[in-house]
C-alpha cells in the first residue's frame, strides 16, 4: 500500500512537469477559420434566397394554372348549357 501511495504521488507530481501547451486558439488560424466560415454562410444564404425565389415563383405559377383551369371549366360549362338551350 505504501509503495502504491509513493508511485501515485510521484506520478501526480511528474504529471505536472509537462511544458505548458501552446495556445489552442492561435489567433491567425482562428481568424482565417472565422473568415472562411463567414464566406460559406454568405454563400449558403445567397443560395437559400435564390431557391426561395424559385419556389415562390413556381407556387404562384401553379396557383395561376389552377385558377385558369377552374375558370375554363366554368366557361365551358356555361357554353354547353347555352348550346343545349338553343
Amino acid at each position: 500500500m505504501r509503495l502504491f501511495i509513493i508511485v501515485a504521488a510521484a506520478g501526480l507530481l511528474l504529471g505536472g512537469c509537462n511544458p505548458a501547451p501552446e495556445s489552442r486558439f492561435d489567433t491567425q488560424a482562428f481568424e482565417a477559420e472565422r473568415a472562411r466560415r463567414e464566406q460559406v454562410e454568405a454563400r449558403l444564404t445567397e443560395e437559400e434566397t435564390s431557391s426561395s425565389l424559385w419556389k415562390t415563383a413556381a407556387l404562384l405559377a401553379l396557383g395561376a394554372i389552377g385558377i385558369a383551369l377552374i375558370v375554363g371549366a366554368m366557361l365551358g360549362s356555361d357554353a354547353r348549357k347555352d348550346a343545349d338551350q338553343q
